[in-house]
């Protein structure tokens, strides 16, 4: 059973390959990591609260790493700089793979870091936004989606802002 569409949603922009992913559950995990696979994903990126997810991967030497905020809300500012920091380094050292991040639904959470990361890689904020919509229906409330368009970026995922390896 191959996950469905809405499962995992790539995006690309410049060196970012950024997969939009709704949460796996135990019996679409083996499908999601095949999937992941598919497009070179060595980590997956947890924005949401729930506990069995780690689990799920344990066996599929995909690295699960937290980033998690209050569902419908905006990350931090300091958890911004950590995300993207991470994106950062994660493209220095991994520059053909690509980085999953998932919530539950794939519409809020993990869209917003997305969005964050394909902003501050110098893509306006309103074609960041008509990007994810048009892939992914129903992605981001009004305030996240405010706070996005708003969003004062330093395009610190430049690729000229970086040495990528490779």
């Amino acid at each position: 059973m191959a996950p469905s569409i809405e499962t995992i949603t790539a995006f690309q922009y410049n060196h970012l390959k950024l997969l939009l992913c709704r949460q796996p559950n135990c019996s679409t995990i083996k499908p999601y990591v095949e999937e992941l696979r598919k497009y070179n994903a060595n980590t997956i990126i947890k924005a949401c609260e729930s506990s069995n997810c780690e689990d799920l991967f344990d066996d599929s030497e995909i690295d699960v790493r937290n980033f998690t905020f209050q569902n419908g809300s905006f990350p931090s500012n300091g958890l911004i700089e950590i995300w993207i920091d991470f994106v950062k380094k994660y493209f220095e050292q991994f520059p053909d793979a690509s980085l999953g991040i998932h919530c539950v639904d794939g519409l809020g959470r993990s869209a917003v870091l997305v969005a964050l990361a394909l902003i501050e890689g110098g893509l306006d904020q309103h074609r960041t936004i008509e990007l994810i919509k048009s892939k992914r229906r129903g992605a981001f409330n009004r305030y996240q989606e405010e706070k996005l368009i708003h969003y004062k970026s330093q395009n610190r995922l430049v690729i000229s802002n970086y040495n990528v390896k490779g």
